[in-house]
């Protein structure tokens, strides 16, 4: 094997692994972070194309104090939701804990 192929190698490997470590510093840091709760209105509901099979979802709350709250949610919570949805909204830094609906 040349130079040229190892180099390509080593390349492949250390992708997932860069993103491993991303994700697993940000959970840490949301680890250290305050658990906080909060009523809040679902305000926005975006979906971020990354290929023809994988798609990133988010959900973008606005809470009492005007402050837009923004957390990337797996499919199945974003299809729980729709816009304009209020209730109470838990998380702790940039992990989205729960939304919880007040009905009418």
């Amino acid at each position: 094997m040349n130079d040229i192929h190892i180099l390509f190698l080593i390349f492949l490997i250390s992708i997932p692994v860069v993103f491993l470590i991303g994700n697993m510093m940000e959970s840490n840091r949301n680890d250290k972070l305050p658990i906080i709760e909060t009523n809040a209105t679902l305000v926005n509901k975006s979906v971020e194309k990354l290929s023809r099979d994988a798609n990133r979802y988010y959900l973008t709350f606005e809470t009492n104090d005007h402050e837009r709250l923004k957390f990337k949610v797996d499919h199945h919570k974003y299809a729980m939701y729709i816009e304009k949805d209020v209730g109470e909204l838990s998380y702790q830094g940039t992990r989205l804990i729960y939304f919880k609906r007040i009905t009418d």
